[in-house]
């Protein structure tokens, strides 16, 4: 769904990924809340993938970017009922798969209230700095 793509263009998803930079170059420990752009992300320690970052959004906003690029895009989200459900759910797996895709984030929680995003941020190893 194009809708999906344009919403993770936005400023949340390009959050995430200036922290990850941040993030594998050093200046940032676990346990930490960054700043980025207007929002805040969490930096956790991951025993499978390294240092993460997420990024808690309400639904509510994410929700709201799909509605308006739907509508720019001629495909607007039904107002309610059964037809929008069917909407949102499209858009969410569309959202999951560009964001794992194109800038390997993951979607990681999706709550009733709150969605959770992570990104990974590994260090790089003593081997790959020069």
């Amino acid at each position: 769904m194009e809708c999906a793509r344009l919403v993770a263009e936005e400023g949340p998803f390009q959050a995430l990924g200036h922290a990850a930079l941040r993030i594998r170059a050093g200046r940032m420990d676990a346990g930490r809340i960054l700043e980025v752009g207007g929002y805040e992300l969490l930096v956790e320690e991951d025993d499978r993938l390294g240092m993460v970052v997420q990024l808690s959004l309400p639904r509510r906003e994410v929700e709201r970017m799909a509605g308006e690029f739907g509508e720019r895009l001629g495909y607007p989200a039904p107002r309610s009922g059964e037809e929008r459900k069917a909407w949102m759910e499209e858009f969410h797996r569309g959202l999951r798969q560009v964001l794992r895709e194109r800038h390997d984030i993951r979607y990681v929680q999706a709550g009733a209230i709150d969605l959770v995003f992570e990104r990974s941020a590994p260090r790089p190893s003593p081997r790959e700095t020069f």
